[in-house]
């Protein structure tokens, strides 16, 4: 039985034609997209030696086929081959663009929200951080109109991913835009455990930097990326209004969905909150950089019971 096919494929419409990316290299393989215009049975074949290829003699509103293979024949007797039917529409605005400061829940709001109904039915496909690795690159390298044209050519309607909140301009390919905000407590411990600012990854290297020692530094990023999309949110949503299923028919009118009750997945299955230990210090930074915002969206805050200080 042959094998699924290993490597991960993104195919575009963009606005000279349909584009196909592989997005990840696999032991130095080449490979072979063919191109089948469904109408006619026309195929069109193209090696993707450096992962990327354009098929320009395609017509809006008509069937294809396409199909991403390994080059090499003895592979293609061990894998199957990887298949997409699309209807070429050109680049089109997304639906709804969503984004946060990162450990927010932006992956469970997109799982969250695929599968729905649009309110004119039309089904909603939410993703999460599409071509992550090429528009991590993009963002470090400031290409803002090349990932305008990355998330225009999406096939899904929906984009959500925390990384879109540092670039801000991007936005304006939504429809719609939402803004996932989280108690900032829990995402400056969440950061802190996950090294942020101590690590060499891209991620890393595209958040913006600022004076202090790296607990402060985690909380100017969740200050930062919020308060860049505020102004253009249509809607912030809370992540905790999520997970309780605290949303008014206002969630639903604002973004277009037709009301469905369904449970938002949740990634934390602890009953108990947890407790976060910090310094006197540690929570007079937080408050000093973080509490405007945290007096806006989470109203007494500073008298419950989430952060123990050490003495």
């Amino acid at each position: 039985m042959l094998k699924k096919f290993p490597i991960d494929i993104e195919t575009l419409q963009g606005e000279s034609g349909i584009e196909v990316y592989v997005l990840n290299k696999w032991k130095n393989a080449n490979f072979v997209t063919t191109l089948k215009h469904l109408p006619s049975n026309t195929i069109t074949a193209k090696v993707l030696n450096d992962g990327y290829s354009l098929f320009k003699n395609v017509a809006k509103g008509e069937d294809y086929l396409i199909e991403v293979q390994f080059s090499d024949p003895l592979k293609r007797l061990k894998y199957k081959s990887k298949k997409t039917k699309i209807k070429y529409s050109g680049p089109k605005n997304l639906r709804i663009i969503g984004t946060g400061s990162g450990r927010c829940g932006t992956s469970s709001f997109a799982k969250y929200l695929d599968g729905m109904r649009f309110a004119n039915r039309k089904l909603v496909r939410a993703r999460h951080e599409s071509m992550s690795g090429l528009i991590l690159e993009k963002i470090r390298d400031k290409a803002t109109e090349e990932i305008k044209h990355y998330l225009l050519s999406f096939q899904h309607n929906v984009e959500i991913s925390p990384y879109f909140s540092l670039i801000p301009e991007i936005l304006d390919v939504g429809d719609k835009v939402v803004l996932i905000i989280r108690d900032g407590r829990k995402v400056v411990a969440s950061g802190m455990a996950r090294g942020w600012y101590s690590r060499a990854s891209i991620w890393d290297q595209i958040k913006p930097d600022f004076e202090g020692t790296t607990f402060e530094k985690c909380c100017h990023l969740w200050r930062h990326t919020n308060e860049n999309v505020i102004n253009k949110a249509d809607i912030v949503i809370k992540l905790e209004d999520l997970i309780s299923n605290n949303l008014d028919e206002k969630f639903y009118k604002i973004l277009g969905l037709s009301m469905v009750q369904k449970e938002f997945p949740k990634t934390n299955k602890s009953k108990n909150p947890p407790q976060y230990k910090w310094s006197k210090d540690e929570f007079s930074d937080f408050k000093r950089i973080c509490g405007h915002l945290m007096d806006q969206y989470y109203s007494g805050w500073e008298n419950d019971s989430l952060i123990k200080i050490n003495s």
